[in-house]
């Protein structure tokens, strides 16, 4: 099955042009509920992860009306509908824990939403950046338990 994943690092972005241009309207609204700026970003960045994460797995990358796409982003895991086949298809999507200043999104079909997936995590050593919160072969499980650590 297909999945897409997307990382991004936090940076300052123009949330007023970008939510014009890439957040459906529920994700803008979701988001104006945040009063801090430092939510807000992150609120952003969920938004952008899991849209782009979805996207990448659907195969149509960023060619789309980026607002015809909600990603349920209030939810642990979101639904997403996808409009650009017939018939139109659903799709899971999660922001699993991530190092921080980063946020992580993963898109599947809703189908295998309950499968797990296997993780292979990069160390610094082998990418030049820094240690995931787990090291070597885990498991998209493993990654949403440490959450409750």
């Amino acid at each position: 099955a297909a999945v897409g994943v997307d990382i991004e690092t936090h940076r300052p972005v123009d949330l007023p042009a970008l939510g014009r241009d890439a957040l459906a309207p529920a994700e803008a609204a979701w988001l104006e509920g945040f009063t801090e700026p430092r939510e807000r970003l992150l609120g952003f960045y969920r938004c952008w992860t899991r849209k782009e994460a979805v996207l990448k797995a659907v195969g149509v990358g960023l060619s789309v009306d980026l607002r015809r796409w909600d990603t349920v982003p209030a939810a642990d895991r979101g639904t997403v509908r996808d409009t650009t086949s017939s018939p139109a298809r659903l799709w899971a999507v999660e922001n699993p824990p991530s190092l921080p200043d980063t946020t992580m999104a993963v898109g599947r079909p809703a189908a295998t939403a309950e499968d797990d997936l296997s993780i292979r995590a990069l160390s610094a050593a082998e990418t030049g950046g820094a240690d995931f919160p787990v090291a070597g072969e885990t498991t998209l499980k493993g990654f949403r338990a440490l959450k409750e650590m």
